[in-house]
């Protein structure tokens, strides 16, 4: 038996809602069954023992009632081709892997506008990867953390404003910070921000006997303790 993959859209289709247990089970299992273009014999006798092998007390009159519901709700078509009858799943839009049908073609009007959505194999193929990979794409996108967040100056010194640290003071550690590309640590991809607020108060802790202000940068030494940077 063929793999096959159930795709999203099954439990909120109106279409399946409307089959009673039984008919959603019979169509589930048509959906295994089926070749790689969604079809199958429609003879009940053939649908019973390819479907339920062990139903030993199902009868054919179930599987024609099941057929028929499934058909009601546009879930499946049937057709004749040479007077066997057949039954067609016209969105079934499975990997195609056999080149060939097992099953003959429906004999669909051209005017009808009900024609299955079929694709050659090739191009089924081809949809189905792009699908795939797309689906791959955006549960990478929804899973991948959001990017650290690197403060403003204004937030650098709303922060020192609370806690006593000046707006000079709090742009100068900004800056620092900026130039020498320390705000992030971490391998790529996994970066984290470093902590900026209690750095800060650190530093000013230091550098407040030795901080001139008035617009003028003085040595700091906690910068040259920590990251060497010269006398600016």
């Amino acid at each position: 038996m063929p793999n096959r993959i159930i795709r999203g859209g099954w439990v909120d289709s109106d279409a399946i809602n409307s089959l009673s247990c039984e008919a959603e089970r019979f169509f589930l299992r048509l959906c295994l069954v089926a070749d790689d273009y969604g079809r199958f014999d429609a003879r009940p006798q053939v649908l019973k023992s390819a479907l339920f092998p062990l139903g030993e007390t199902l009868r054919s009159t179930d599987i024609a009632a099941w057929l028929a519901e499934c058909e009601k709700a546009g879930l499946v078509r049937c057709y004749e081709v040479d007077s066997k009858p057949y039954v067609v799943i016209p969105k079934f839009r499975q990997r195609l892997r056999a080149h060939r049908a097992r099953f003959p073609q429906p004999p669909w009007p051209s005017d009808g506008g009900h024609a299955p959505d079929m694709r050659p194999p090739e191009e089924e193929v081809e949809v189905e990867k792009e699908r795939e990979e797309e689906t791959e794409t955006e549960a990478k996108q929804k899973d991948a953390p959001a990017p650290p967040h690197i403060p403003s100056v204004k937030e650098v010194e709303d922060y020192g404003g609370m806690h006593g640290v000046p707006a000079e003071y709090c742009r100068h550690y900004h800056a620092v910070c900026s130039e020498k590309h320390r705000w992030l640590v971490g391998k790529p991809g996994q970066e984290r921000l470093i902590g900026w607020p209690s750095e800060l108060k650190r530093w000013w802790e230091k550098d407040r006997a030795t901080w001139k202000g008035a617009g003028k940068r003085t040595q700091s030494r906690e910068i040259q303790e920590e990251i060497k940077v010269k006398k600016l």
